[in-house]
């Protein structure tokens, strides 16, 4: 059954293609901005500035997600259907997850080329990227779902999303840093646990309440 789910959350993603070339063409003009914006940046605030990219994409795809979901009326479906609501959540977070890691993979190569990144380690990078998209796609679920009754919600998503991001978005700037310049483990590892926390604590969350944030 939640195999079946996302591949049909993942189908109404790519029919239109609206959302994934909104989001690539967002995060290409924002790394370029980037790129401009200073002659000398370095490493570690070209990695900030990937990542935050990162972060600002997601906040736009998930209402671009969420909207097209609300203009079908698609929750009442939901309501009305015999599908455990905590599948319906997953399926959607998974499927947001590999949106935004495809994207983030497509990115990589212009961030690397603009702003100039050099990394070592990229197996573990990758690693903690993947935790850090699911961690978005999880939060990013659970706060379009609580405001997409809101005529505002636009403005809404990023006002609650970034907050609730921030010590994740620290976390990843943190870990990718110290990776860059050869720091040992124990360095940032506390940054890790944070990471894996809060992907457990929002999948825990967002399990248990998704039924009942889509009835309100």
């Amino acid at each position: 059954m939640l195999n079946t789910l996302i591949i049909k959350e993942l189908k109404n993603e790519l029919r239109t293609k609206e959302t994934f070339f909104s989001m690539m063409t967002l995060g290409i003009v924002l790394i370029f901005l980037f790129s401009i914006s200073s002659s000398n940046i370095n490493t570690k605030q070209s990695i900030a500035f990937f990542w935050i990219t990162i972060f600002i994409i997601s906040s736009f795809g998930l209402y671009r997600s969420y909207q097209i979901e609300k203009d079908l009326d698609a929750f009442t479906s939901i309501l009305s259907s015999p599908v455990d609501p905590g599948l319906v959540f997953l399926s959607k977070a998974i499927s947001f997850f590999i949106l935004i890691t495809s994207i983030s993979i497509l990115l990589s190569p212009t961030a690397f080329f603009f702003l100039k990144i050099q990394l070592n380690n990229l197996f573990v990078i990758m690693m903690l990227s993947f935790g850090t998209n699911m961690f978005l796609s999880l939060l990013g679920n659970i706060i379009c779902s609580m405001t997409l009754r809101s005529k505002n919600n636009e403005m809404i998503i990023p006002i609650l999303l970034f907050p609730f991001s921030i010590p994740i978005l620290l976390s990843i700037i943190k870990v990718t840093q110290s990776i860059s310049d050869g720091s040992t483990f124990i360095t940032y590892s506390n940054w890790i646990f944070l990471i894996i926390a809060s992907n457990i604590l929002f999948l825990v969350i967002g399990i248990w309440s998704y039924n009942d944030i889509i009835k309100e």
